[in-house]
């Protein structure tokens, strides 16, 4: 087996049993050339490596992580201080060892899931450098007029994304636009899906008030852990697990001329925390 990749557009055709390039055209449908690979490796496409950052600050989640970590931090320093003031004063020291105790309580139980979706964010954004020149990445976008912030928007040739993601436990079942909880088969009253076409549609109507012009964004919410099944495809938007983002960002069929992405690239910059691009890609202006 193998992959056909294209050397313009950096979309890829994973070859089956019995298939080899010869079966194939040599040009991509982009009219790029085709290059058979036996395996996708980091930054495939591209003869640099790594990619460059330009950061911001500290995203709104990755705040509100790192607050309620320091209040389990206090609470923890409370409690050592309790500790020795039961070997001295007793009974004070065993009420200043609740009180720690309450205050790590409240920050863990407030703050998990915050920390939690933080952790989630990192690891999409580390599986996103994954991408191949000709693609930006943007972290924690807010723009004017938006409804929340955006946790990652890509943009390249085969098309505009906007990543909700999430780092659930449990398991759910995805039917058209309705989540449930397989554990109860619970329906989830507010569900991943309904935010993140709230949100492409935020990013559309600010980019067509841009560029004078409909264009269309693709709506993501990837999930952590893969930790779901699809029974009935979600409409305008798609589930995708973590480690197969890459792939489907690649494999998506919208093309985007190179013009039209710098134009987004600009409009978009100055309102993410970081941004992920490739040297040899367009100069942010």
């Amino acid at each position: 087996m193998g992959y056909l990749i294209c050397d313009t557009c950096h979309g890829y055709y994973e070859l089956k049993n019995g298939e080899s390039p010869e079966d194939f055209s040599s040009k991509c449908e982009c009219g790029g050339n085709l290059e058979f690979k036996e395996t996708i490796g980091y930054n495939h496409g591209t003869e640099s490596e790594g990619r460059d950052k330009i950061v911001h600050g500290y995203s709104y989640t990755d705040k509100k992580s790192f607050n309620y970590k320091i209040v389990m931090v206090f609470g923890v320093v409370i409690i050592i201080v309790g500790i020795i003031g039961i070997v001295m004063l007793n009974i004070i020291g065993l009420i200043i060892v609740i009180a720690g105790a309450l205050v790590c309580y409240y920050g863990y139980n407030e703050g998990r899931s915050w920390i939690k979706g933080d952790e989630g964010e990192k690891l999409v954004s580390l599986y996103l450098e994954d991408l191949p020149g000709g693609y930006f990445t943007f972290n924690d976008v807010t723009i004017p007029g938006g409804k929340g912030n955006f946790d990652h928007v890509v943009i390249g040739p085969t098309g505009i994304f906007l990543i909700e993601t999430k780092n659930y436990s449990g398991f759910f079942k995805i039917y058209g636009n309705d989540w449930y909880k397989r554990s109860s088969g619970q329906k989830m009253e507010r569900n991943p899906g309904n935010q993140v076409r709230l949100n492409a549609l935020d990013l559309s109507k600010f980019l067509n008030k841009k560029l004078g012009r409909r264009i269309w964004i693709t709506g993501v919410v990837t999930l952590i852990n893969n930790n779901f099944k699809v029974i009935k495809k979600p409409e305008y938007y798609s589930v995708v697990g973590a480690r197969d983002l890459t792939r489907f960002i690649l494999r998506n069929d919208d093309k985007i001329d190179k013009e039209t992405v710098n134009n987004v690239v600009n409009f978009i910059q100055d309102y993410s925390t970081e941004i992920c691009y490739k040297k040899e890609d367009v100069e942010l202006e």
